[in-house]
């Protein structure tokens, strides 16, 4: 038996490992995979592995635990529930749940602004990057485009 790896997966940049032996060829998740050999068995088909700080990417055994599926969705199910943050464009109070929360989290794994109350902030946001303005996330959008004034340039015919 050979054991390439941990890869990571391009699109979530969660590990796996690639394991050859005399079946053929599979790929099995990184963080199972230290689990197993932790604990020298092979998980049951109803336990998983969570990960007990949320963060796919720490793949250290003393955040890795087995759970069984059941209590495993559960508690991913109450870490979405509904939390309160602040845009920092508008600085206004927004709630999130579900799915967008969920992207809020994947959104911050990979280092991206936000989160903002709505696609309007974000634009703001958009246009502060595109136009080369290093925008201040303490200071109101305002009071920021009052010290920076946009600048329209009209095409010569």
């Amino acid at each position: 038996m050979k054991i390439y790896g941990p890869y990571k997966m391009a699109d979530s940049g969660r590990e796996y490992i690639v394991i050859r032996d005399e079946d053929g060829q599979h790929t099995v998740s990184y963080p199972k995979y230290l689990v197993e050999q932790q604990l020298g068995r092979e998980l049951k088909p109803n336990e998983t592995v969570d990960h007990i700080d949320r963060d796919f990417l720490n793949n250290d055994p003393e955040n890795l635990q087995v759970l069984d599926r059941k209590t495993h969705a559960r508690l991913d199910a109450i870490r979405l529930l509904p939390i309160t943050f602040v845009c920092p464009i508008c600085k206004k109070k927004f709630r999130r749940s579900g799915k967008r929360l969920s992207r809020i989290y994947e959104r911050k794994k990979q280092e991206m602004a936000g989160p903002f109350c709505g696609p309007k902030c974000a634009g703001k946001y958009a246009v502060a990057i595109r136009d080369d303005l290093r925008f201040p996330l303490d200071e109101p959008y305002e009071e920021f485009l009052e010290r920076h004034p946009k600048q329209y340039y009209r095409r010569e015919k």
